[in-house]
């Protein structure tokens, strides 16, 4: 359990560290500040009954803790796969660890917003389940693609660490929509 928390540390202390000394490509700065936006938004949706400024505010840092430890953690698991998957992904650095867990996450936030829309049209509890993890499934494996062919050319990820990245997004995506059973009934 220590060495796990230990591993999250190290990498989060190594990724804030080269974030904000300007190390890291171009992408992922674009890529941070189209989530910070998101953030913002989604932080006000939540709120938007009761807002307050005090409320915001902690709702806004509860948020963006939340998704700055996904991004450590989905950038674990892109490393974890790598390590199981020969010849998964190339070049094996820190940098393409970074991309995957940003790309992870960017998946997972819109899989949530799915999620959200199939709350309101009141589809069925099941249904919108599977629904989540089929949509987080194909959007995973179509962002892991273009990324790889258009955006971000120096990766070279295999179609079986593609394929499993996806499954592990759809997975997240779908326990989203299943803790929201509890949370709306």
């Amino acid at each position: 359990m220590f060495s796990i928390i230990r591993e999250v540390l190290k990498t989060g202390i190594k990724l804030l560290t080269e974030l904000f000394s300007g190390e890291l490509p171009g992408y992922l700065y674009t890529c941070c500040i189209g989530l910070a936006l998101y953030i913002l938004i989604y932080s006000y949706w939540e709120n938007r009954a009761q807002f307050t400024a005090g409320s915001y505010l902690k709702n806004l840092l509860i948020e963006t803790a939340s998704h700055l430890i996904a991004w450590i953690v989905a950038m674990l698991i892109a490393k974890f796969f790598a390590g199981i998957i020969d010849q998964g992904v190339a070049p094996m650095e820190d940098r393409t660890y970074y991309t995957a867990g940003m790309l992870m996450l960017i998946t997972y936030d819109l899989s949530v917003v799915l999620s959200l829309i199939t709350r309101k049209l009141n589809i069925k509890r099941d249904a919108g389940e599977i629904s989540s993890f089929l949509f987080g499934l194909g959007l995973a494996y179509v962002i892991f693609l273009l990324a790889g062919e258009y955006w971000f050319a120096e990766l070279t990820m295999s179609q079986p660490y593609l394929i499993t990245l996806s499954i592990a997004t759809a997975i997240f995506a779908a326990l989203f929509k299943i803790s929201q059973r509890e949370e709306f009934g």
